[in-house]
C-alpha cells in the first residue's frame, strides 16, 4: 500500500505551531484553574465560617421564642438555617479530608465555641422547584444562575448545639470549583492560534521561498545544463547550498561541453582517414568486393553522425521556444511518405510545448523511423492526463519482448533478428530520443499492444 505524502513543510511546520501553542494555552488554562479552584474552596469555607459564626452568636443571645423567626430570616437559596431540638449530622461523624479546613476556620471564627460541632459534606442534587426564591427581584439574571448552581450544588451541613442544649443546623452549599472550559478561555485560544496563524504563513512562506527557487533551479537543471546560475539568497544556510548548487552546475556544464568537444573532434579526426581509405576502395577492380567495403564506410559514417547526434542531444545548447507538435509531426509525416514510407498521424486540435525545436524533431524523426524500419509503419497519436502530454507511436511488427524493452534503449544495443545491423540502424536513434526526451522533463516508454505490434510512448510534462 503507497504511503500518502506527506503536506508540504509550510503547512506541516503551520500545523506544528497551533498544535505547540494550543497546548501550551490548554496547559495554562489548567494550572490557573487548579490555583483559582483551591483559592475558590478557601474563600467558600471562610464565606461559610463567618456566616455560620454570626448566626451561631446572634442566636445564642435571642430569646428561645424569637430563636425560629431569626433562623427563618437568614434562609435563603444557598443556605437553609434550622433551629431544632436535634442535629441533622450523626453524632459519629467527625472531620474529612473536606471538611477539615472549615472545621478549622469555624473554630478560629466562632467567638463562644460550641459544647459540640458536627459537619458533613453532601453531594451536588438536581435543582428542585423553588430553589431559587427569596432572592430580590432587582437581582441580575446572572446573579440568579450563579445561585441556582450554588443551590443544586455540593453544600456542608453543619450542626451546633447552643448553650441550652438544642441544635442550630444549617445547610450551606458552596461553589466547588470553576469551569474549565468558558467560552471566554476558548475565545483567546482561538484568537492566538489564528494570530499565530497568520504570523507563521507569513514567516514560514518567507523562509521557505529560498527552498522553491532552489528546487525550481534543480528541476531547470535537470532540463537545461546552460539554465542561469541561481542568484543567493536567504539565510546563510541557504546561500552556502546556493553556492555548491551553482558550482556544480558549472562543472556539470564543462563536462558535457568537454566530451561534446571530444566527440566532435573525433568524429572530424575519423572522417578524413574515412575519406581517403573510400578514395582507395574505388580502385578495387573486385566489384562485389568494392560494394561490401564502401557499405562498411557508409555505416561507419552514419555511426558517427549517430554519435554526434547523441552527444548534442545531451548537451541541450539549443534555446527553448514554443512549438505546434502537431504540426512537426504532420511534417515529419509527410517527409516520410514522400520516401514512400507508411507513416500517419491523428491528431484533433493543436498541443503546444516549450521545448528545444530541434532536438524535439530529432526525437520524433527518430521514433516514427524507428516504427517504419522494424514495424512496416507507423501510426502517431496523442493523450493527455495527469499534467503530461502522451505522444503514441504505434507499429505493426513483432514487438519486443518486455525483458528486453529496457535493453532497446542502450547504446549500440541492438536486438536480435529484426533489430539488426542488417536494417541500416546505427544502434543509438532509441538512445538518443530518450536522452532528449529526459532532458525535456520526460521519458519514453514502450510495450506490446493486445492486437501486436509495439506501441512507443514519448510523455512529456505540460509546463513552461
Amino acid at each position: 500500500m503507497k504511503r500518502p505524502a506527506l503536506p508540504g513543510i509550510t503547512l506541516q511546520l503551520i500545523i506544528l505551531f497551533a498544535a505547540i501553542l494550543a497546548l501550551t494555552q490548554i496547559l495554562s488554562i489548567a494550572i490557573r484553574h487548579g490555583e483559582q479552584s483551591a483559592s475558590l474552596a478557601v474563600l467558600e469555607s471562610i464565606r461559610i465560617a463567618e456566616r455560620v459564626s454570626a448566626i451561631h452568636r446572634l442566636l445564642e443571645r435571642t430569646p428561645a421564642d424569637e430563636r425560629q423567626e431569626v433562623a427563618d430570616y437568614f434562609t435563603g437559596s444557598n443556605i437553609r438555617v434550622r433551629w431544632e431540638p436535634e442535629s441533622r449530622v450523626p453524632a459519629d461523624t467527625g472531620p474529612t479530608g473536606e471538611t477539615r479546613p472549615l472545621y478549622e476556620i469555624l473554630e478560629a471564627t466562632l467567638g463562644q465555641v460550641p459544647a459540640e460541632m458536627r459537619i458533613l459534606q453532601r453531594p451536588p442534587r438536581e435543582p428542585a422547584i423553588g430553589d431559587s426564591e427569596g432572592l430580590p427581584d432587582l437581582l441580575p439574571e446572572l446573579a440568579e444562575d450563579v445561585a441556582d448552581e450554588l443551590s443544586t450544588g455540593p453544600s456542608y451541613v453543619i450542626a451546633l448545639r447552643l448553650s441550652d442544649g438544642s441544635w442550630l443546623n444549617i445547610s450551606a452549599a458552596y461553589a466547588e470549583t470553576l469551569d474549565f472550559w468558558s467560552l471566554e478561555s476558548t475565545a483567546i485560544v482561538a484568537a492566538m492560534v489564528v494570530a499565530i496563524g497568520i504570523l507563521a504563513i507569513w514567516a514560514i512562506r518567507r523562509l521557505t521561498a529560498p527552498f522553491l527557487r532552489f528546487a525550481r533551479a534543480a528541476r531547470q537543471l535537470g532540463t537545461d545544463v546552460n539554465a542561469p546560475p541561481l542568484a543567493p539568497g536567504g539565510p546563510a544556510e541557504v546561500r552556502l547550498a546556493v553556492e555548491a548548487f551553482n558550482e556544480m552546475q558549472t562543472r556539470i556544464r564543462r563536462f558535457v561541453e568537454d566530451r561534446t568537444q571530444m566527440l566532435a573532434a573525433i568524429s572530424h579526426d575519423l572522417r578524413t582517414p574515412i575519406t581517403r581509405a573510400r578514395l582507395r576502395v574505388e580502385f578495387v577492380d573486385d566489384a562485389g568486393e568494392r560494394s561490401r567495403m564502401i557499405a562498411d564506410f557508409d555505416e561507419m559514417e552514419r555511426m558517427i553522425a549517430s554519435v554526434l547526434d547523441f552527444a548534442k542531444a545531451d548537451a541541450g545548447a539549443e534555446p527553448t521556444e514554443r512549438v505546434e507538435l502537431v504540426a512537426m509531426l504532420q511534417r515529419i509525416c509527410d517527409e516520410m511518405n514522400d520516401r514512400d514510407l507508411d507513416a500517419s498521424l491523428e491528431a484533433n486540435g493543436h498541443f503546444t510545448l516549450f521545448c528545444r525545436p530541434l532536438a524535439m524533431r530529432r526525437c520524433l524523426t527518430n521514433l516514427v523511423e524507428n516504427a517504419i524500419k522494424y514495424g512496416k509503419r507507423a501510426r502517431v497519436g496523442f493523450g493527455t492526463g495527469n499534467g503530461e502530454l502522451a505522444i503514441h507511436v504505434d507499429d505493426d511488427g513483432p514487438g519486443i519482448p518486455e525483458a528486453q524493452q529496457e535493453q532497446a534503449f542502450r547504446p549500440f544495443d541492438r536486438l536480435e533478428r529484426s533489430r539488426s545491423r542488417d536494417g541500416g540502424g546505427s544502434g543509438l536513434g532509441l538512445t538518443v530520443a530518450r536522452t532528449i526526451a529526459r532532458a525535456h522533463g520526460g521519458d519514453i516508454l514502450m510495450r506490446n499492444r493486445a492486437g501486436g505490434g509495439l506501441r512507443v510512448t514519448l510523455r512529456l510534462p505540460l509546463r513552461d
